[in-house]
């Protein structure tokens, strides 16, 4: 269990002016509950004092802050230096600073107190840890101190896979749209191939071939354009998706994500694609099927 100090602090410029709100986090130099990345610098030590790990959406906010700057913050009307140590990724989608706990308690005169408590279990199912927090409200509630929330590790996952929700379902309702264009395309296409081979359909209807060899040509030549397209699709992807992953990154965090291509999403759409031509090279098909020999002798 590990207290932790919260709260917000503003820089103030060499000009003079104040940035808007910055969110300062001080856990407490040996906390274990933190694996920061950090990208230049490092991590808070012990024998820090006014040191201080700024993410990146700091940086991206004030632009003229880079490591081993000293920067003024003003916390709770007063003003004091700060050594920027290192350069974290995360933390927060905010301009987000962390400090040493001992440091900063001593700092606001608020020894031994903190903003949040930190629990770690051993046990780590989802009801365990609610069970967990539930007692540690309880043991507070008997004490006379009032909780303002609790949250557990879970639920801020589930947070984060909310904001990414709205934009995964727009983007597969984009591919959906564009399979549904693709698949008429693909039926028109092969619509107009049957058109073109009416004579080869006769041809094979003369020397013996029955409905299943007739469907099978067509059907199969349908799934390797779709299958084609899918190849091509996945060489486009690759370079895509990671600019996308960035772009992303860069929105929120100020940097980009760690990319990760998903073989099993390319894999399900291998296999949407193919029963998409299926279905798609199904009509032309069954026309192909319909052609009489009569019909192949007076087409022109």
């Amino acid at each position: 269990m590990e207290g932790w100090f919260f709260g917000n602090m503003r820089r103030v410029r060499p000009d003079g002016t104040e940035s808007d709100n910055i969110i300062f986090f001080s856990p407490p130099a040996d906390t274990k509950l933190v694996n920061p990345t950090v990208i230049e610098g490092r991590w808070l030590i012990p024998e820090d004092d006014n040191a201080v790990v700024v993410n990146t959406m700091f940086l991206n906010n004030e632009d003229d802050v880079k490591l081993g700057d000293t920067i003024t913050l003003k916390i709770q009307g007063e003003e004091e230096e700060w050594h920027v140590v290192g350069i974290m990724v995360g933390g927060n989608i905010m301009s987000t600073i962390f400090t040493n706990y001992k440091y900063i308690s001593q700092k606001l005169h608020r020894v031994n107190e903190s903003e949040w408590i930190f629990t770690q279990t051993t046990d780590h199912s989802p009801e365990f840890r609610k069970a967990v927090q539930a007692r540690i409200e309880e043991h507070f509630g008997n004490l006379g101190v009032r909780t303002s929330m609790g949250v557990t590790v879970d639920e801020d996952i589930q947070s984060a896979k909310n904001i990414f929700a709205l934009l995964v379902a727009l983007m597969l309702v984009m591919a959906t749209l564009i399979a549904v264009v693709g698949g008429l395309g693909l039926m028109g296409t092969m619509s107009i191939n049957v058109l073109e081979r009416t004579r080869e359909v006769g041809v094979m209807r003369a020397i013996g071939a029955g409905n299943r060899a007739v469907l099978k040509i067509v059907m199969i030549e349908g799934v390797l354009i779709g299958v084609l397209s899918w190849f091509i699709a996945m060489l486009v992807a690759l370079p895509v998706s990671k600019l996308v992953s960035d772009m992303i990154g860069q929105l929120f965090m100020s940097a980009a994500l760690d990319y990760t291509f998903s073989y099993l999403g390319a894999t399900i759409w291998l296999v949407m694609v193919i029963v998409l031509a299926m279905v798609s090279s199904l009509l032309p098909a069954w026309s192909a099927v319909r052609l009489t020999v009569r019909e192949v002798l007076s087409y022109e």
